[in-house]
């Protein structure tokens, strides 16, 4: 069972919310269609399909349809613990905006990591910091900065308790408290979390989107259990601490939409 979210605008022009539930079913109305699919965050419905981000495997077939307005299209990129969606392209055919959705790619790219088999813990051993890596990766695709600094620097390696020091001195992400961070994400923002442990430590990021679960902080946990989970069914005793990106960083856009914008500056 799962469920679309359809954001619908009635006879006086209020917005409404319908949540319709469905089980793999086409669902159809007078003026158009929707193909039930799970995992996909329907906001915006159009008749012709078109406005929305599309995510692709490897060969190019599609994976993924969310409709949010964006011409952005992502492709599976590596293998086993490092596959990740890389930003590919804008798709103007489809009539939307040159500007990526940075909540679609961050929902999308907790998917990937829960659906991926080679994520699920083995013989004791789990893969948070490459789940992380990942998300790090697709992310950094898909932004640009204002600022001069590399997109790619967004991205941190190495086991959990290196990549948590390394989020308190990255260039592209700033600290946030419990609350501001939950704030952050239900508003489909990206927030990294981290906690140092001896042995091992823990990192992931809070779910958005479909994934973010109202009234809780929701991780998309790749660990000892893989899933979205509440946040204190994994830090019962600790707080982790919590980081977000900087008012440096913003969604990747068409050079055509940088250079229209660089005539009013």
């Amino acid at each position: 069972m799962g469920c679309i979210k359809l954001d619908i605008l009635d006879k006086q022009y209020k917005r409404t919310e319908l949540r319709v539930s469905y089980r793999e079913k086409e669902l159809t109305s007078n003026f158009f269609t929707v193909n039930g699919r799970r995992d996909t965050l329907v906001k915006y419905i159009d008749p012709t399909g078109m406005e929305a981000t599309n995510f692709e495997d490897a060969n190019g077939n599609l994976v993924t349809h969310v409709e949010d307005g964006s011409n952005a299209v992502f492709k599976q990129t590596g293998a086993g613990i490092n596959k990740h969606y890389t930003f590919d392209r804008f798709d103007e055919s489809q009539k939307g905006k040159n500007e990526v959705n940075l909540t679609t790619a961050l929902q999308e790219a907790q998917n990937l990591n829960n659906d991926n088999s080679s994520l699920k813990p083995n013989d004791g051993n789990t893969y948070c910091n490459y789940a992380t890596q990942n998300i790090l990766k697709t992310m950094s695709s898909a932004i640009r900065t204002e600022s001069g600094v590399l997109p790619d620097r967004l991205i941190e390696t190495g086991m959990a308790n290196t990549m948590t020091g390394n989020f308190a001195t990255n260039p592209l992400l700033k600290s946030v408290t419990a609350t501001e961070a939950y704030d952050i994400a239900s508003q489909g923002g990206f927030v990294l979390f981290g906690q140092k442990a001896s042995g091992h430590g823990h990192v992931g990021t809070l779910a958005v989107g479909d994934n973010f679960v109202t009234g809780q902080t929701t991780i998309a946990n790749i660990g000892s259990t893989n899933g979205f989970l509440k946040i204190s069914s994994v830090f019962s005793s600790t707080t982790p601490s919590f980081y977000t990106i900087t008012s440096d960083v913003k969604p990747k856009i068409s050079p055509k939409t940088c250079n229209v914008m660089n005539w009013f500056k």
